[in-house]
């Protein structure tokens, strides 16, 4: 960050990935490019500001956004939910999805196009009178969730 009025520290990096259940793979198959996207069950999350899907994002700057949805939704929580169950592939941040595809529950495809990942940032105001609870949690999310 360039604005010398904040405190920026870099949290984490966040991945994300193309993934669908076991039992949908064995049902449709894997996608084996973006493109086969069109023709497979897929997933979407609205943005809530404009109404419309979350385009995907991919290596090279490349974006899809579905024209066809099994299930639509503005929460990532619900949306998972009907990954599990089977119902489309979607892109989700890895933080979401690690533990559930460390027990095999869901299968990561598409992983040659996968994008790089995106830094994460928590910032805060450098000068003036900065309230001791924003800076206690500001140095709680440091320590907690900084990359090692």
């Amino acid at each position: 960050m360039r604005d010398s009025r904040f405190i920026a520290r870099q949290l984490t990096k966040i991945n994300m990935y193309v993934v669908a259940s076991p039992d949908l793979i064995n049902r449709v198959g894997r996608p084996a490019s973006i493109e086969e996207l069109n023709h497979l069950p897929v997933t979407g999350l609205v943005d809530r500001n404009t109404g419309k899907l979350w385009p995907w994002v991919f290596s090279m700057d490349r974006q899809w956004t579905p024209s066809i949805t099994r299930f639509r939704s503005a929460d990532t929580e619900a949306e998972l939910m009907a990954i599990q169950n089977g119902l489309g592939f979607a892109q989700i941040p890895d933080f979401l999805v690690q533990d559930l595809l460390r027990q095999e529950k869901l299968v990561r495809v598409l992983e040659e196009v996968e994008p790089v990942p995106w830094d994460l940032y928590i910032y805060r105001p450098q000068r003036g009178p900065v309230p001791q609870r924003i800076r206690l949690v500001f140095d709680h999310l440091v320590s907690r969730l900084s990359v090692r």
